[in-house]
């Protein structure tokens, strides 16, 4: 399959992912599309900005693939080496 423009797969499980900046420059991976309760709306320039709670979006939503990730653990665990430790390193 060739992924279109912008997309990639995660590292972890594999999904095909969206990639957005967040407002601050970072990337985010998002998964590749809008949902009708997403808590990001992204600009036509891929910058992920993130909805405040009651804050009406103002075109399609998104949500961030770290939410979905059925592996998301691996990610939390490099952002996190205590915790990763707590649990015994899963």
């Amino acid at each position: 399959m060739t992924l279109a423009r912008g997309h990639s797969r995660c590292r972890a499980c594999q999904a095909v992912i969206r990639w957005a900046k967040t407002e601050n420059g970072k990337p985010i991976p998002m998964d590749p599309d809008p949902v009708p309760d997403g808590n990001y709306v992204v600009t036509t320039q891929g910058v992920a900005h993130a909805l405040k709670k009651n804050e009406e979006a103002t075109g399609e939503t998104w949500v961030s693939h770290f939410a979905t990730c059925p592996k998301r653990e691996q990610f939390q665990q490099r952002r996190n080496p205590a915790a990763a430790a707590h649990s015994g390193g899963r």
